[in-house]
């Protein structure tokens, strides 16, 4: 979102970005309710997320500019066009630009695939306890490797993402 610097003692000769960017948010946060309705039996719903706010240059200065990030997790079926343009479509009539960073498409692997089946059997042979095949709503190099190479994928790992990220992230031994 774009403004104009003014002191922050004559407010009224800026435009104050921050302030500019609040329809903006509430727009998103709107959007981000509908895309969750969608959902994948594995994967469960789409997101988007604001994950960072960005504005202003100083204390006393009115704001010039203001962005949000964004974090948008596609569904396999859903394609990178199309969530920008739905983000578009909430975004522009309030004047707002939008700038791609980067959109990664959803990729999946059969749970009948070889690869699926012989990590299912390892993991159960390992763990003495059955497993089912489950997703894995991080991004991670899959995408690359199954929807750029061709490569049948499977993800394998300690711990789960509701333990990342946080501040006592940690994996069960």
């Amino acid at each position: 979102r774009r403004g104009k610097a003014a002191h922050a003692s004559e407010p009224w000769e800026g435009v104050n970005a921050i302030a500019g960017m609040a329809p903006v948010i509430a727009a998103l946060d709107s959007l981000a309710a509908r895309v969750a309705d969608r959902r994948d039996p594995l994967l469960g719903p789409a997101t988007l997320v604001m994950t960072m706010i960005e504005g202003g240059i100083g204390r006393n200065v009115v704001p010039p500019s203001c962005s949000v990030l964004l974090d948008r997790r596609l569904l396999p079926g859903e394609t990178a066009a199309q969530a920008r343009g739905e983000i578009e479509s909430v975004t522009s009539p309030l004047a707002c630009e939008v700038e791609e960073v980067s959109l990664a498409e959803a990729a999946s692997t059969r749970a009948d695939a070889p690869i699926a089946l012989a990590a299912l059997g390892a993991r159960t042979a390992a763990l003495r306890e059955p497993s089912g095949a489950a997703g894995f709503g991080a991004c991670c190099d899959m995408w690359h490797l199954a929807n750029h190479g061709g490569v049948p994928t499977v993800i394998l790992g300690p711990g789960s993402l509701s333990q990342a990220h946080k501040s006592d992230e940690h994996i069960a031994i």
